[in-house]
């Protein structure tokens, strides 16, 4: 194994705040429940935090103290692609976790989201 991946692994069990493990589902699935317009809490692989709220209409917002953000997400029943006013477009995988989701692009862990 890459030391990369092991890293992004051991940050990813603390963020998501439990040992359970992973659960594997085709992003459709995943996204119907976290698409229910109400605010995720969101922590980034770098360890900063803030807040997500996905919309059913396929819209998104981040927020991160008084910044504010929108943007839009798709599946294509495997991946969700974000794409956020001032970012590239990312692709990843939601994976459920015992108390939300990780949010992982390849081998890497992007961000964590769980409820406040």
């Amino acid at each position: 194994m890459r030391p990369r991946f092991i890293a992004n692994c051991v940050v990813a069990l603390g963020i998501a705040g439990s040992a359970a493990p992973v659960s594997s589902a085709l992003a459709s699935e995943n996204v119907a429940e976290i698409a229910d317009g109400q605010p995720w809490q969101v922590t980034m692989f770098n360890g900063r935090r803030g807040e997500m709220t996905f919309n059913p209409d396929g819209t998104l917002t981040m927020r991160r103290g008084i910044m504010s953000m929108g943007g839009s997400w798709s599946s294509d029943g495997e991946q969700v692609c974000l794409t956020m006013a001032s970012m590239r477009r990312r692709c990843v995988t939601f994976e459920k976790t015992a108390d939300g989701y990780l949010a992982v692009n390849g081998e890497n862990m992007a961000f964590a989201i769980r409820r406040p």
